[in-house]
């Protein structure tokens, strides 16, 4: 009796994993922005914005106009309420989840062939 009762309350919970499995996920498809917060050091802020117009923005533009991102935007922290705060936070937007899983392998080409010797 008790084999019985237990092969039947396992057959129940397997039935009931499936459909558990067939629910909607909790997002809908679609753009995606992944945001990155920057700490920076006191008096380095004019060394961080010359090296994001001369290496990061040419970059995300080189993206952007390949369709790997659909934008991106820079945000600054006007009020500091800790002291580790965020001082800079940028936002890339991607046109869904895949876009990112690929950036890794197209990114690379991308960020290679603008900082290559001969492009400036």
């Amino acid at each position: 009796m008790r084999k019985t009762l237990s092969f039947a309350l396992f057959v129940i919970s397997l039935l009931s994993a499936v459909g558990a499995r067939a629910q909607n996920p909790n997002y809908n498809v679609g753009p995606v922005w992944r945001v990155t917060y920057f700490h920076i050091k006191p008096a380095q802020g004019d060394a961080f914005w010359n090296d994001v117009r001369q290496h990061a923005k040419p970059v995300l533009d080189e993206q952007k106009k390949q369709g790997l991102i659909v934008d991106y935007k820079y945000y600054t922290n006007p009020v500091l309420n800790q002291p580790g705060d965020w001082d800079v936070a940028v936002a890339i937007l991607y046109p869904n989840w895949a876009a990112i899983d690929q950036l890794a392998a197209k990114g690379f080409t991308t960020a290679e062939s603008i900082t290559a010797p001969g492009r400036r």
